[in-house]
């Protein structure tokens, strides 16, 4: 999720401002660290293996929490802003209210039902898939079971037994979350990202910022496209820079 759909679209849509070194280009968007292969035409994220930032995640979604998790195990700072009540609400109405975690199927039929190019997420499940999904859930006691079509249910039903292993996995990494935070801007200064700006005009600092906040699929939980609005700020900046 983090890792790569959104910053092709990033790159390609911003026009950032690259460098060209040994026959490929090195991209900068804020904390985000890109190498264009020129021979392959691919980009390829370059992991950032600096510990102890600031890292506030926008949106606390199964992305926005997944991505804490991983920030946080990586021993930074982290903090999720998410405008709801609380975290999670479109998880919670995921297969009717049991959660449909992910699909038993091999990786490569997942490949075979994504539309567009699907090489695009290799990378994306070789290092995250449907069987380490389900071995994080059942490290923190939610045990799962197969049903038709190779679903992935929790035994007992309920979604809430999903959200709440992320929320007890967030608190012992001590992830902040600020819920009732509605993100309005994403800060830049110099091109590189420095924070958010909250619709109650706070300031939030950080050393990286994750957008998570999902897309426009239902508003009620929270999915109201913001994170479009922001992305295009963005461009608006790269563009006058």
């Amino acid at each position: 999720m983090l890792k790569r759909q959104p910053f092709c679209i990033f790159y390609k849509k911003l026009n950032l401002t690259a460098r060209r070194s040994r026959g490929k280009t090195r991209v900068r968007l804020g904390e985000f660290n890109f190498l264009e292969n020129h021979t392959k035409g691919r980009l390829t994220l370059v992991t950032i293996k600096e510990v102890n930032m600031n890292v506030l995640i926008i949106g606390g979604g199964p992305a926005g929490m997944m991505a804490a998790k991983t920030a946080a195990q990586q021993g930074n700072n982290v903090t999720i802003l998410e405008k709801m009540n609380s975290c999670g609400k479109k998880l919670l109405i995921t297969g009717k209210g049991r959660c449909n975690i992910t699909n038993s199927a091999n990786i490569d039929d997942f490949f075979k039902n994504i539309p567009g190019n699907p090489r695009f997420l290799y990378s994306s499940f070789n290092n995250f898939n449907n069987e380490d999904i389900v071995k994080f859930l059942e490290t923190q006691g939610v045990k799962t079971k197969v049903e038709r079509g190779g679903r992935i249910f929790p035994v007992s039903d309920k979604s809430i037994d999903v959200l709440n292993a992320f929320i007890t996995k967030l608190k012992e990494l001590n992830v902040k979350i600020i819920t009732n935070c509605k993100v309005k801007k994403i800060l830049v200064e110099d091109g590189d990202v420095k924070g958010v700006q909250t619709e109650e005009n706070k300031t939030f600092l950080a050393d990286k910022v994750i957008l998570a906040t999902g897309g426009k699929s239902y508003p009620v939980t929270g999915s109201t496209g913001d994170g479009y609005k922001m992305v295009e700020e963005l461009r608006a900046y790269n563009n006058s820079a």
